[in-house]
């Protein structure tokens, strides 16, 4: 269960019902990030998605894997942002 800004409680599947799209993954995070406490700044769903893809190939993922999983349409856009 988490609180949103909006001061309701609600769990992670009622969170994602609703078509999952990065929109809807944005908003999501915002609201688990305030309920955490966590800065706003370089705090945006976006910064999360780049340091999870940074984590990974760090960790000698494969970069076609990681690709697949941030839904790039190629390897190239994931390894130069």
């Amino acid at each position: 269960m988490m609180k949103t800004s909006a001061g309701t409680w609600r769990d992670l599947t009622e969170a994602v019902r609703q078509e999952a799209t990065d929109r809807t993954w944005s908003r999501e995070w915002a609201d688990w990030r305030d309920a955490a406490g966590w800065p706003k700044e370089h705090g945006t769903f976006h910064a999360l998605r780049h340091f999870f893809a940074t984590t990974l190939i760090t960790n000698h993922a494969e970069p076609q894997d990681v690709q697949r999983m941030l839904r790039h349409k190629t390897a190239r856009i994931t390894l130069e942002t």
